[in-house]
């Protein structure tokens, strides 16, 4: 056998192995192609029986950031001084409350627009207050949501802020004497009852949320109820009852805060 002649025989034994790799390669194709096929009718079919969406559109949610105007009577380095400021601005009809970022500032109150909290800090100033003003600010949130739920898990977040504008307002009000106690526990109620709607809408609702950030909203709105309620128990005098308002705007913001944190 020539040498040219065996050249071409072990060509054609190459070209016919690289033949059958790639009729292999091309039956894994069109078999894993016929898969997809067969899951993208599926899911058309499903989604037009059931009227939901599917599984290959993505709902993106994005929530505006938020920012609270926090207004500090004073300041210290120790938790120990701030600590014992702060009941002493609770019992003057302040929140009372103590924050750290760096310092320990005992907060007085807090409002949604900076010319509030200016107006107040130049009040607490002259009242010889060291009085600050805390930029509290809760980021923008945005993920991606695969569920039929977009809009209820929207309102869910967006209720935060609902909330503490409506507490601003009793606030607001009580302090201007417009309210008392029983229009207060009736507003209150009116939150309340908000919160309890949410929480059995998350328990009926399905959606592509976790069990755990599913949980750590539910606890939120348990949070939210448990405070608010204790308003309306309390008996407390004027001054304390207004601290106590105070406190739970502030309160929720924090709330709003963590739950934004585990997205």
């Amino acid at each position: 056998m020539s040498k040219f002649t065996r050249k071409i025989k072990k060509n054609i034994r190459k070209s016919m192995k690289n033949n059958k790799k790639g009729a292999i390669f091309f039956i894994l194709i069109s078999i894993l192609l016929f898969f997809l096929l067969i899951i993208n009718i599926s899911d058309i079919f499903s989604s037009i029986i059931t009227k939901q969406k599917s599984i290959f559109i993505n709902d993106k949610i994005e929530i505006s950031s938020q920012c609270v105007y926090a207004v500090s009577a004073y300041d210290f380095m120790t938790k120990e001084e701030a600590e014992s400021s702060a009941i002493q601005v609770e019992n003057n009809g302040g929140m009372g409350l103590v924050y750290k970022n760096g310092e320990y500032f005992v907060l007085a109150s807090c409002y949604p627009t900076l010319i509030e909290a200016q107006e107040i800090k130049d009040n607490l100033l002259l009242l010889g207050y060291n009085a600050k003003i805390l930029n509290i600010k809760i980021d923008s949130l945005s993920f991606d949501y695969n569920g039929e739920n977009a809009d209820f898990i929207k309102t869910i977040f967006n209720s935060f802020r609902e909330i503490f504008l409506k507490l601003y307002e009793i606030d607001i009000d009580y302090d201007k004497d417009l309210l008392n106690k029983a229009n207060i526990n009736g507003r209150l109620a009116v939150i309340i009852m908000q919160n309890n709607d949410f929480i059995k809408k998350l328990d009926e609702t399905k959606t592509s949320l976790s069990n755990e950030e599913k949980g750590i909203l539910k606890q939120a709105y348990l949070d939210i109820n448990e405070f608010l309620n204790n308003i309306i128990l309390s008996n407390y005098e004027k001054l304390q009852l207004t601290s106590l308002i105070k406190k739970s705007m502030m309160e929720i913001v924090f709330i709003y805060q963590n739950v934004f944190s585990s997205f």
